[in-house]
């Protein structure tokens, strides 16, 4: 029979544009596991004799993990991490909102509403 897993996949994450990372457990610390076994192959014939048996066999196991402390609170990382994306979207708005004003500019200019800039002082 399989050993029961010992990685506990049950986890909040939060992963930052810069690679920094926050990963909190979120599962209890009881896992039960199961599925098929077949002692039915090449490494186990081969390493120990075996002939062509059928040993087959569905199985269910329970884990208790002791221990453990407490959740580590991400939610100040997902902040800042929100508010940075916000604050990144905001300069990305305002770009494209200069940029359409000097398109704006430009066409205007070209229509002959605007004087020709002059560059003497």
């Amino acid at each position: 029979m399989p050993s029961a897993p010992n990685t506990n996949t049950s986890f909040d994450e939060i992963r930052t544009t810069d690679g920094a990372v926050c990963r909190s457990s979120n599962g209890g610390n009881f896992i039960i596991h199961g599925g098929v076994s077949d002692a039915n192959s090449d490494f186990n014939n081969h390493y120990y004799g075996r002939g062509i048996d059928d040993e087959q066999g569905i199985y269910v196991g329970f884990a208790y993990s002791f221990g453990g402390g407490e959740r580590i609170d991400c939610s100040r990382l997902a902040k800042i991490e929100f508010e940075k994306a916000e604050l990144e979207l905001q300069k990305l708005r305002a770009e494209i909102e200069a940029l359409e004003q000097l398109k704006n500019l430009q066409a205007m200019q070209l229509n002959g509403e605007l004087p020709p800039l002059s560059y003497e002082h």
